[in-house]
């Protein structure tokens, strides 16, 4: 039974410095989208054009993009607002929820593990395009939180009886 309760401190422990991970993580995702909703604004038929600059000289008939260019001419949606608003959201929700977790409130189980799983599976879509190491590092790490919270989850309605 010791050995039990030693493996249960030490999971304790693990779960605690996870979610003040996630806390740290989140805070520097808002702290990023308020800079870069402060300081860039990037119109994203410019950033269009830079990235395919190549392709549209060799090609300018390309149906591929002829058809984006008629899309984000007509448009003014900046991406860094989007991107800003995005890691804003992201980074306030993770934070409250995290913080929701520590406190070992039981409805930000549930609502925790289905957001991020929702959003790890969504960057694992984005990994079969980019195969970044940086982001299956991310995934990596949110799939062991998902484990984590799971687990916590799990002891805290046998204590709680739910």
């Amino acid at each position: 039974m010791n050995k039990e309760l030693k493996k249960d401190n030490y999971f304790g422990l693990i779960f605690k410095l996870g979610m003040y991970w996630r806390i740290i993580y989140a805070i520097f995702k808002f702290v990023f989208g308020i800079i870069l909703l402060k300081f860039i604004n990037s119109n994203f038929t410019d950033l269009f054009y830079q990235v395919f600059r190549q392709e549209i000289l060799e090609d300018k008939d390309d149906i591929f993009i002829r058809a984006i260019k008629s899309i984000f001419d007509g448009h003014t949606f900046y991406v860094t607002y989007f991107i800003s608003i995005y890691f804003i959201f992201w980074g306030a929700v993770d934070a409250f929820l995290s913080f929701n977790l520590l406190k070992l409130r039981i409805w930000s189980y549930p609502v925790s593990l289905t957001l991020i799983t929702t959003f790890t599976l969504y960057e694992i879509y984005r990994f079969t395009h980019t195969h970044s190491l940086i982001l299956l590092s991310i995934i990596l790490i949110d799939i062991f939180l998902i484990w984590i919270i799971f687990k916590e989850y799990k002891k805290l309605k046998l204590i709680k009886n739910i």
